[in-house]
């Protein structure tokens, strides 16, 4: 199951306004706030050569409006989630690997790496592997990955802004319409 960024909102109104000027303003809001959130996640693989698809939907259900973005990329969800300590085996030159040429019976890696991420941040910078190659014909236990947590991050930049902005909106439409109205309560 993959982890979002989902924020919605529900409104409760006094019977008298009428939402349905509203909602269209609203949809076009998060829409808004979609993209420029779709923005953060992509800044998470920007120097990356690995391209990653990001979903972005808009949600809408139970009075709730709101917007969620995703992605089911697995070396992604490594990285956001992080990996527990694990051994890399050596694969027989018998077997085929994932390129679907056999392999070689030894594992070869750089000896240097600078991470492109780092825990705490949202965007990637330069990086990558270095230094000469390392071979070993039996099999590396690794350190695991620390996870990054990008949904967390970026959830917590957006969730004050969400409000902010979707109340915003909303002020602006009701004062159009119903310039004398009370400005209804927002439940997030």
């Amino acid at each position: 199951m993959q982890r979002a960024v989902l924020l919605s909102m529900k409104v409760i109104t006094p019977k008298l306004i009428n939402l349905n000027g509203i909602i269209p303003a609203w949809q076009k809001e998060n829409e808004k706030i979609g993209k420029e959130m779709e923005k953060d996640f992509r800044k998470t693989t920007q120097t990356w050569t690995h391209k990653v698809q990001f979903v972005k939907e808009i949600v809408s259900a139970s009075g709730r409006i709101g917007v969620r973005i995703y992605t089911v990329d697995t070396i992604w969800r490594y990285l956001d989630e992080g990996t527990k300590a694990h051994y890399i085996p050596v694969v027989p030159p018998s077997q085929n690997t994932k390129a679907g040429k056999p392999g070689k019976g030894y594992l070869a890696w750089r000896s240097g790496y600078k991470s492109k991420t780092s825990v705490g941040t949202i965007p990637s910078v330069a990086g990558g592997a270095s230094g000469s190659w390392v071979y070993s014909r039996k099999g590396h236990m690794v350190s695991g990955i620390q996870a990054r947590n990008w949904v967390d991050l970026i959830y917590r930049k957006w969730e004050r802004l969400y409000v902010m902005r979707m109340s915003n909106r909303m002020n602006e439409e009701l004062k159009k319409a119903q310039p004398e109205t009370r400005i209804p309560k927002m439940v997030w």
